[in-house]
């Protein structure tokens, strides 16, 4: 019977990366971290964009639904009399 084949060795968490040794690797990892605040900006603000859009719909339609309550609260009048 044949053996299953080995599993790949797991990669290290980037938590626990080794600290740059080299400029060189300060400067990669720099480069790096700096374009992923810029994105997480990016989207923090696009969240932010939608948030409010959202809060408006609700408001709008929070509206439309008490103006709807309203008018099934009031009778109507009889259509056949």
């Amino acid at each position: 019977m044949r053996r299953p084949p080995a599993c790949p060795p797991r990669r290290p968490n980037s938590a626990l990366r080794r600290p740059p040794r080299t400029r060189t690797e300060a400067a990669v990892e720099l480069v790096k971290v700096e374009f992923k605040r810029d994105r997480l900006r990016r989207e923090l603000e696009a969240m932010k964009r939608r948030a409010g859009l959202s809060a408006t719909e609700l408001r709008a339609h929070a509206l439309r639904a008490q103006r709807l309550l309203a008018r099934l609260a009031t009778p109507e009048e009889d259509p056949w009399p």
